[in-house]
């Protein structure tokens, strides 16, 4: 099994490890939007699956618009919010 991020036009393919969001061009996926912290959020790819983390931005996390404290466990077709971007997570079966 296989994860994407699917963001705007583009969809970017979630390697095994953490994938950080944000403004900042250290993140994987920067995000331009001045809502968005330098490093706002990280995606955790590992055997169990993939999470989400807010990594303590003031504007938070939401998937399918309930807030991120903990991390997040994801599904394929959820919506993640961070500040006014809205990106799609996806489960890619091999099969």
């Amino acid at each position: 099994m296989r994860f994407r991020l699917r963001y705007g036009r583009h969809e970017f393919d979630l390697p095994l490890g953490t994938t950080h969001l944000g403004r900042s061009v250290d993140c994987q996926v920067t995000l331009d939007d001045p809502q968005v912290s330098r490093r706002h959020a990280a995606l955790i790819v590992d055997e169990a699956g993939a999470r989400i983390a807010n990594l303590g931005s003031r504007n938070g996390v939401t998937v399918d618009g309930v807030q991120v404290l903990e991390p997040a466990l994801l599904s394929h077709g959820v919506t993640i919010a961070i500040g006014s971007e809205r990106l799609v997570f996806l489960v890619v079966d091999d099969e």
